[in-house]
């Protein structure tokens, strides 16, 4: 994995979506300075969550996401949005203002 993430995952249940449902949510902090585009940054992000290869995130990145991930700071800057949700196949990806990126996997 590349160093423009730093992987602190945790595991909760949320009570508020379903009882019988299981949400697994993973925290990351994306470096804005770093060398790393944000693009590679989520596919790293994506093969680790999925446990699947590189090149199969990679593939679901491209095929599944709706926007251009590498204008998205600029976007919620202009905006004025602290923070801003896509889908990624069944995993939901929430990315702050800050770096923080945040995904669920139902």
């Amino acid at each position: 994995m590349s160093n423009a993430a730093s992987i602190n995952a945790e595991s909760t249940v949320d009570d508020s979506i379903d009882k019988q449902m299981f949400v697994h949510e993973y925290r990351f902090e994306y470096d804005m300075n770093g060398e790393t585009p944000l693009t590679e940054c989520l596919i790293d992000i994506i093969a680790f969550v999925t446990d699947d290869s590189r090149d199969e995130a990679k593939s679901l990145v491209h095929q599944r996401c709706r926007h251009d991930i590498e204008d998205h700071f600029s976007m919620l800057n202009r905006r004025q949005k602290w923070k801003s949700s896509f889908w990624v196949g069944s995993l939901n990806v929430t990315i702050s203002r800050d770096g923080e990126i945040v995904v669920r996997e139902l």
